[in-house]
């Protein structure tokens, strides 16, 4: 080695040495069962929550009014990303109700769930959530009877959780729901809850 780069090569690691502390003491460390950002980030890490949802369902098909749809959330705290950045993982059951003109309709849904939230501060985080899974639709029809059939469900949707406080969040959200039988594509808007942790 030429001592022109041998020389680079001694200042580089001086200054890599000397930059450590900095860059330690510059990204915060997340133990075990702490909060990265702050409550609105749902539960710490390796602990759980649960949610509780409630919003108007907007259906594509025709014929169909615009129903309720309730929802239950089980969320893990899987993983710290970056200070700001978290994953969850977790599942979530929902059930949503529409009359029809020739009858109703309902759909139970059972969605294997991942979420990345970003904390914007401590108390605001923004969210989205993706998921696949299985949904029961069940369609009566009057004076005909009625049929069911299981199919796969996507799932997908942003969404605001808001520290009210460090055991409690609010939950405002879109969801969009479709499903491989041709019965269309559901907009769940506004759903609004409360996350527990």
């Amino acid at each position: 080695m030429t001592p022109r780069p041998a020389k680079a090569l001694r200042r580089l690691a001086l200054v890599a040495l000397l930059a450590v502390p900095a860059l330690a003491s510059a990204q915060p460390r997340t133990a075990r069962g702490t909060y990265s950002f702050g409550g609105s980030q749902g539960p710490a890490l390796d602990g759980v929550s649960f949610a509780l949802l409630a919003g108007l369902d907007i259906p594509s098909p025709n014929g169909l009014d615009v129903g309720p749809r309730f929802t239950g959330e089980f969320m893990y705290g899987l993983a710290d990303l970056t200070p700001q950045l978290r994953a969850d993982l977790g599942a979530r059951l929902s059930f949503a109700y529409h009359n029809a003109n020739f009858g109703d309709l309902w759909l139970f849904d059972v969605v294997p769930d991942l979420r990345l939230l970003i904390g914007v501060t401590p108390r605001l985080s923004l969210y989205g959530d993706l998921g696949i899974g299985l949904a029961v639709i069940r369609q009566s029809t009057n004076g005909f009877g009625s049929a069911t059939d299981t199919v796969a469900t996507f799932q997908l949707g942003p969404g605001i959780s808001y520290a009210l406080s460090p055991t409690l969040n609010l939950l405002a959200e879109v969801r969009f729901n479709f499903y491989t039988s041709g019965d269309g594509t559901y907009i769940a808007l506004p759903t609004i809850g409360f996350q527990w942790h």
